[in-house]
C-alpha cells in the first residue's frame, strides 16, 4: 500500500499573525473614534435635558394641573451640584410647598456655568407661564444664559433666556 502526499493549502503562522496585528491596529483607532463619539452623545444629552426641563417647566405652567389635589402656583427649574449640573424640577403648590417632580444627574464632565451667576431658579408662574429668575443675592436680570460645557472636550454650547421669550434659545 502507498501513501500519497496530499497538499492542503493553508495559512503559515507568520501569515496569521500578521493578520492578527492589523486587526488590532484597525481596533484601536476604531475604538479611540468611538470615545470622542460617546463623548459628544453625552453632552448633547445634557444640553437637551437641560433645555427639555426648562421646556417642561413651561409646560406645565400652562396646563395648570393638579398635582396631589391641588393647583401649583408655579413650577421652577433649579441647578445644584459641583459643576451645577444636577437639574431638579420642582412645583410650588398653593399652600407654599415646594414637590421636587423629577431630578436628574447629567454626567460628572458636564458643567453649568450661570450668567449671572447668582442665579437660583427659572420660574414660571401658572396659569400664564410668565418668566421670573430667582436669584441668591440682590440680583436683576430679564435674561440668563446658561453655558453647558464638557471638561473634557471643547464642546460648549449656550442656552440664552429672556422674560420676553420666555422659551430656551441655544446660541452660538
Amino acid at each position: 500500500m502507498r501513501l500519497e502526499k496530499y497538499f492542503i493549502p493553508a495559512f503559515t503562522l507568520i501569515e496569521l499573525m500578521i493578520v492578527m496585528i492589523m486587526i488590532g491596529i484597525v481596533f484601536t483607532i476604531s475604538m479611540s473614534s468611538l470615545k470622542g463619539v460617546k463623548s459628544r452623545t453625552q453632552f448633547k444629552d445634557a444640553v437637551v435635558t437641560t433645555v427639555d426641563f426648562i421646556q417642561g417647566a413651561r409646560s406645565r405652567a400652562l396646563s395648570s394641573l393638579e398635582i396631589n389635589g391641588q393647583v401649583a402656583t408655579s413650577y421652577y427649574v433649579q441647578f445644584s451640584g459641583a459643576n451645577n449640573n444636577e437639574l431638579n424640577f420642582y412645583a410650588r403648590l398653593g399652600n407654599g410647598q415646594d414637590l421636587l417632580l423629577d431630578q436628574q444627574i447629567l454626567n460628572a464632565d458636564i458643567q453649568i456655568i450661570k450668567n449671572p451667576v447668582e442665579l437660583d431658579k427659572i420660574v414660571y408662574t401658572a396659569p400664564l407661564g410668565e418668566l421670573t429668575f430667582e436669584f441668591s443675592s440682590v440680583v436683576s436680570a430679564s435674561e440668563i444664559i446658561l453655558t453647558v460645557q464638557s471638561l473634557n472636550s471643547p464642546s460648549v454650547q449656550k442656552i440664552a433666556l429672556s422674560q420676553v421669550a420666555r422659551i430656551p434659545e441655544l446660541v452660538k
